[in-house]
């Protein structure tokens, strides 16, 4: 089994460089994709189980983290996207009415599309195709 999910960076200057298309190629090619756009960390780690991650393939990564209001606020997805990057790193939620402490993992491959670079945690992770316009 594999210890550590690189992450794909679809990354491009502009728009109309072919992000969400290759986005779409690498959908029919990866296992048990999940594909969103501005999913909700709850969402998405609720969304992975241990015996069979989805492959995570988010769209439109910029409005995420392209500006330092919009990253402050997913801070939570970029830890997410960091700590699942590795086996073994599960995030701690209280869940029911007497806020038991509930382990969820993390660990799930993860492909990301958008205009300019993602943030430095997610590139260092990242295998990175840069597009350009033609």
């Amino acid at each position: 089994a594999w210890q550590h999910a690189p992450r794909l960076a679809v990354v491009g200057p502009a728009k109309r460089c072919g992000k969400s298309r290759l986005l779409d190629v690498v959908t029919e090619t990866v296992h048990s994709p999940l594909i969103t756009v501005n999913a909700s960390p709850a969402a998405i780690f609720r969304s992975i189980t241990d015996d069979d991650p989805p492959t995570f393939l988010v769209d439109e990564a910029d409005t995420l983290f392209g500006t330092a209001k919009a990253a402050e606020r997913n801070e939570d997805l970029r830890g997410l996207l960091n700590a699942g990057h590795q086996r073994n790193r599960p995030t701690l939620r209280v869940t029911g009415p007497e806020h038991t402490p509930v382990a969820f993992p993390t660990f799930a491959m993860a492909a990301l599309a958008g205009i300019g670079d993602l943030p430095d945690t997610i590139m260092d992770r990242s295998v990175v195709i840069r597009m350009r316009r033609r």
